[in-house]
């Protein structure tokens, strides 16, 4: 936001003092074209007297006039964009590692929001007494790294690779925040894999057949069973607080026992046949006719 914003107010800036400079040039060589030589003096002593002069003789200065109110009212409107910028960045701080908490637990922060611009990077208590850390991808989908630690660690986990890659329902991000189960960390460059799409695998219940999609395109249908799609992930909707810590913790340590935590289609198999073994006389656990063991 600050980056962006100072980016903006520069190039107004610019083309303000462009615009100005080039009026005040051509206000001068009017007047000295037109031998109006008190004008001239006036210029020569006091640049800005170019203002007044286009505005005595807007007949005769009718282009460098155009050129430099519309300069003067450019450098009006980045003037009360960086005061309202800076207004801005008075009231919201973005965070900085001095005001980071650096350990475990997080400390709540009630007026907190979640910020789903692409970069925007979390820890995340783990509640196993670990910081992971998710990144926000160009899709909105949070990118977690194959790493965790006991005290904030920023730059060695963006070094790291991904180890999962899913949706995280909006709402809760903030709510997560604003309970201190995750901690914002600001934004920083992403990899070049977080902005592409993923192939993700819509599984409904009960049935063996699965669709297929990258972003808003179905790119077909396949059975669940299907050795080409065991490692792609099963489209959910994750809770930051309920769910995201104990997929992490599956995630990091490779253990699918923990209940359902989402994932691959491998993993929602295999989670599957553990409910159905584990309750047999439930008929909402049972398996579809025709499934094919893991």
């Amino acid at each position: 936001m600050g980056t962006l914003l100072l980016v903006l107010v520069a190039i107004a800036v610019a083309a303000a003092v462009a615009a100005v400079a080039i009026g005040c040039i051509a206000a001068f060589a009017t007047a000295v074209g037109n031998k109006q030589w008190w004008w001239v003096a006036g210029m020569v002593v006091f640049a800005p007297v170019a203002l007044l002069y286009c505005l005595f003789n807007r007949q005769l200065a009718q282009w460098p006039a155009t050129l430099l109110f519309r300069g003067c009212a450019a450098l009006a409107v980045a003037t009360l964009l960086f005061l309202a910028g800076r207004a801005f960045l008075a009231n919201n701080p973005l965070p900085t590692p001095a005001a980071m908490h650096s350990t475990l637990p997080f400390p709540p922060s009630p007026k907190a929001r979640a910020n789903l611009s692409p970069g925007a990077t979390y820890a995340i208590d783990g509640g196993d007494s670990f910081i992971y850390y998710g990144q926000v991808a160009l899709n909105k989908q949070m990118a977690f790294f194959h790493f965790r630690s006991q005290a904030l660690a920023v730059q060695e986990a963006l070094s790291s690779r991904f180890m999962s890659r899913f949706g995280v329902q909006h709402a809760s991000v903030g709510a997560a925040l604003r309970s201190g189960a995750w901690q914002f960390l600001g934004r920083f460059p992403w990899a070049a894999e977080l902005e592409e799409e993923p192939v993700l695998v819509q599984w409904p219940v009960g049935t063996l057949e699965v669709t297929l999609w990258k972003g808003a395109s179905a790119l077909g249908t396949t059975q669940v069973h299907d050795p080409a799609i065991q490692d792609l992930e099963v489209i959910a909707a994750h809770d930051a607080i309920h769910h995201v810590p104990q997929r992490l913790r599956a995630d990091f340590s490779g253990h699918d026992d923990q209940g359902w935590v989402g994932g691959s289609v491998l993993r929602h198999r295999l989670q599957k046949q553990a409910l159905a073994a584990r309750h047999p006389d439930q008929p909402w656990h049972a398996l579809p006719a025709q499934w094919v063991a893991v």
